[in-house]
């Protein structure tokens, strides 16, 4: 009986070992050999402009009404109007060129990071601008700027909050990368 136990464990023993792939294959192309680095940023400044805001549903801000009036040459006009922008730092880690990358998504997140408000993204840049001519090739890097649509101005002053900004790219091989920026500030009004 027992030369019968020690046969059957080994038998299980090699299904076991059979069993078990050490070197399983890596279908995951969630990952991405680029990797993501935050340079700069800020939420933008809506007082003039608040219809191009996020969820452009505010009222005037408070400096278009009063100045409106001083205003009347060439040069005038929305002076605090500028949209939001994230710059980012991507450098290809990996062995291989990566062709090309998009901007998936950027999210305006809250205090609590808990209730995520997807925010349009208007344009972005590479600098140098032919930086993905060739492709990114092994240890290169290149600066992006997102310029996307930032929170409005609530009543006749700036909520003095400033909230993170999470960014989603995608690589031309599908990679997914994503970072979580600092929290970040309005501009201030700038009156003249």
């Amino acid at each position: 009986m027992q030369n019968c136990t020690t046969r059957v464990l080994i038998g299980l023993c090699l299904v076991g070992a059979l069993a078990c792939d050490t070197e399983a294959p890596n279908n995951d192309t969630s990952q991405s050999e680029l990797t993501l680095s935050y340079v700069s940023g800020h939420l933008g400044s809506y007082w003039d402009c608040p219809n191009e805001a996020n969820g452009a549903s505010a009222d005037a801000g408070p400096s278009l009404p009063e100045f409106a009036a001083d205003c009347d040459g060439d040069g005038c006009g929305a002076m605090n109007c500028e949209s939001a922008e994230v710059t980012i730092q991507i450098k290809n880690l990996g062995s291989d060129v990566i062709e090309s990358f998009d901007v998936l998504q950027v999210l305006l997140l809250d205090g609590s990071q808990a209730t995520p408000t997807d925010s349009e993204v208007l344009s972005w840049t590479l600098s140098p601008a032919d930086a993905l001519e060739d492709g990114l090739t092994p240890d290169e890097a290149v600066t992006v700027r997102i310029e996307f649509r930032g929170p409005s101005a609530v009543d006749f002053q700036q909520k003095q909050e400033a909230f993170p900004v999470h960014i989603e790219l995608e690589d031309a091989l599908g990679g997914k990368l994503e970072l979580t920026t600092p929290p970040l500030d309005a501009l201030p009004m700038v009156v003249t």
